[in-house]
């Protein structure tokens, strides 16, 4: 199942979703790459998930995971697209990883557990898409 991707300031994936952003979008779910603070309370206009929790948003599913390096890992899942955004090689242990379709992924680090781990389904690492999509 193919996902959509285009770079914007980083990663809009689905038209719905902004992850590894430099600013917010106001129209879009923002997936922050780190651990955000402690009692935001809607400080922001814009959607911002940073933070270990269970989300439903505007009809996703999201899941997001802190691993050892603080980092933080999603698992995303509307209608029938299942996703997983991560950031931490660890973090394919868990069996939850197991169902999902698709893994974006950042850092060779994870290639590398991947092989280890001989995952199957479609992966696609997000450091070098931006290097191999053309310019629109």
């Amino acid at each position: 199942m193919t996902v959509q991707i285009k770079q914007d300031w980083w990663f809009q994936i689905e038209n719905e979703l902004f992850f590894w952003y430099t600013y917010a979008h106001n129209s879009l779910i923002n997936l922050s790459s780190e651990i955000g603070e402690d009692m935001r309370y809607n400080e922001w206009e814009a959607t911002v998930i940073d933070y270990p929790w269970e989300y439903d948003v505007r009809g996703w599913s999201i899941k997001v995971l802190r691993w050892m390096n603080w980092k933080l890992n999603y698992l995303i899942q509307k209608w029938n697209k299942k996703i997983w955004i991560i950031q931490s090689p660890d973090v394919l242990e868990l069996q939850e990883v197991d169902w999902m379709d698709t893994w974006l992924y950042l850092w060779e680090a994870i290639e590398k557990k991947f092989d280890q781990l001989e995952i199957e389904w479609e992966k696609i690492n997000l450091e070098t898409f931006w290097k191999e999509t053309p310019e629109e």
